[in-house]
């Protein structure tokens, strides 16, 4: 598992957003449920419960992306907030999986990849803001590197962007599993360019998909 330095993924409010470089889009010509992009290399799944407030600035900072090989798929977990209605009329191009009730985390990201066309699979939490070199970052790290499953990305504070929330996860002494520099300034890292990582935060990560055929995504039990 890798992560770029260069790799800047974020969220709004209680968590995380971005700092300095990134950029990535590509609207899939989608409209409504069920329907699939062509030729998509990226797809970006997004779980939303109650969310309404945060698709905005997700949506729209994806909709900034330099790369455009991609198409968002956005999961609904049974909200009743109005998002359905919000994503239909705002936002027709993402590909929107409604269910019934709340399958969780683990379950809503499962339900995407079902719909998920690319070789790469994107998960992005429905409070994060990503720069516009996001997804062509991530691209171009696990291009170069064929043998690695997984590419993280930088994920800082929305409110101080220079906090690190996470630069993938790491075991801590209490044996504990924590985001990687959580609380330290990225300016005062000496990283190289793209750094080895125990495996990815899922809040914003890039997952090959021939490795997901072979051991699965999330447990639903865990």
């Amino acid at each position: 598992m890798l992560t770029s330095k260069d790799d800047i993924g974020g969220t709004v409010g209680s968590q995380t957003s971005p700092p300095q470089n990134l950029s990535a889009v590509a609207l899939a010509k989608v409209e409504g449920e069920g329907q699939g992009g062509d030729g998509v290399k990226v797809s970006v799944i997004i779980v939303n419960w109650n969310g309404l407030r945060h698709l905005p600035e997700c949506l729209e900072s994806l909709e900034k992306q330099s790369y455009r090989e991609f198409e968002v798929i956005v999961v609904d977990n049974g909200s009743t907030d109005g998002s359905l209605e919000y994503l239909r009329e705002s936002h027709p191009w993402v590909r929107l999986v409604p269910l019934p009730e709340n399958t969780g985390f683990a379950g809503g990201n499962n339900a995407g990849l079902e719909q998920a066309q690319g070789e790469y699979v994107v998960t992005l939490n429905n409070d994060t803001i990503v720069l516009p070199d996001f997804l062509q970052e991530l691209i171009a790290v696990a291009d170069a590197h064929p043998d690695a499953g997984m590419v993280a990305a930088r994920i800082c504070n929305n409110f101080e962007r220079d906090t690190i929330d996470s630069l993938g996860i790491a075991i801590c002494p209490d044996a504990m599993s924590r985001g990687a520099g959580r609380g330290r300034r990225f300016s005062e890292q000496k990283l190289d360019r793209v750094e080895e990582i125990l495996f990815p935060s899922a809040c914003a990560a890039l997952y090959r998909r021939k490795m997901l055929d072979e051991i699965g995504f999330f447990d639903e039990t865990f």
